[in-house]
């Protein structure tokens, strides 16, 4: 019997945070997003609208959530799926022995589908795969689906629902620790850079000026420093330090920042090394069995069953993020 291959998935963990119309964040229990989630999931998204079967002609950008029910997991775990769906602009067929290329042959309403699933847990938590070629970045996408239904529907006094990345705590302790910055480097959608040059223009006008000249595209900064605390003005060094913790602190700057880069010594070492920064969000790597030998696809009983023993293993950290309702 063929074994199945396995592939390796990346697991990512989110704060949900439900912000009041006095602007108090508060957290509430699994029974309340649930009842948001149900009269959003099974519908067809496009452009986070309602596909209605009547529409001639479907967009190339669609969402489709679901609830994934099992008899193999507890029942008061909300198990989900988020998944792209490309109908339009499609590649081609390939045929290897005859060296032709030809159309995909999908029906007007079929198209490639590409799953990402979650967990949420305790309704304060969620544990998320990471599909590159799926939805990367659930929190954003359900995000705005969620805000999307808050702003038209009146649920009790929330205005809209915040779900963020867990750094690991140790990240802002690591920034810390540099006595020495030799380079940071930044790639950063160009309008996202626009944006917070136009929030706060002291912090970052200057160094994303560049971001002016393009729309939709990544920009890639790179400045050197080259002063430690003590050989330079500390007062631009704590400078730098601050604007990157200000930045990594935003709820939006995971889905826009591909990299940030931080080359320098550390403590008392007298290394010169490269941390990593969006490396020390807090997830996890397995190893999960494809649908088949064909399909990048997971399983998805055994995606599910990965991303609760990583919450488990990760509990007692996660826990801190986690506040009484």
């Amino acid at each position: 019997m063929k074994t199945t291959e396995t592939i390796k998935r990346k697991i990512h963990f989110y704060q949900v945070l439900w912000v009041k119309n006095d602007d108090e964040k508060v957290q509430k229990d699994g029974k309340f997003i649930q009842t948001i989630l149900n009269n959003i999931t099974n519908q067809i998204k496009s452009k986070f609208r309602t596909f209605l079967e009547g529409q001639q002609e479907i967009d190339e950008n669609i969402l489709y959530l679901e609830r994934y029910e099992s008899p193999n997991f507890n029942p008061d775990r909300l198990l989900y799926r988020i998944s792209k769906i490309r109908n339009k602009n499609l590649p081609l067929i390939f045929d290897i022995k005859d060296k032709i290329t030809s159309p995909l042959d999908l029906d007007k309403y079929q198209g490639l589908f590409e799953p990402s699933h979650f967990v949420i847990f305790e309704g304060k938590i969620i544990g998320a795969e990471y599909n590159h070629y799926g939805v990367r970045n659930i929190n954003s996408k359900l995000m705005k689906l969620i805000n999307n239904y808050l702003r038209q529907n009146s649920i009790e006094d929330i205005k809209r629902v915040e779900i963020k990345p867990i750094l690991r705590k140790e990240v802002y302790d690591i920034i810390e620790k540099f006595e020495e910055i030799r380079s940071i480097k930044i790639s950063i959608a160009t309008n996202y850079a626009k944006l917070l040059a136009k929030e706060d223009p002291f912090s970052y006008g200057q160094i994303f000026s560049a971001a002016e000249m393009v729309d939709d595209m990544k920009l890639q900064v790179i400045f050197s420093i080259g002063k430690g605390k003590k050989d330079g003005s500390p007062i631009k060094f704590e400078k730098i330090l601050m604007l990157v913790k200000k930045l990594l602190s935003r709820d939006d700057s995971r889905k826009n920042i591909d990299r940030l880069d931080i080359r320098g010594r550390l403590g008392d070492s007298e290394s010169i090394e490269t941390i990593n920064i969006l490396e020390e969000l807090m997830l996890t790597e397995k190893r999960v069995p494809k649908l088949d030998n064909r399909t990048k696809a997971v399983d998805s009983e055994s995606m599910y069953r990965e991303i609760i023993n990583s919450y488990l293993a990760l509990k007692k950290e996660l826990e801190e993020y986690i506040k009484p309702c």
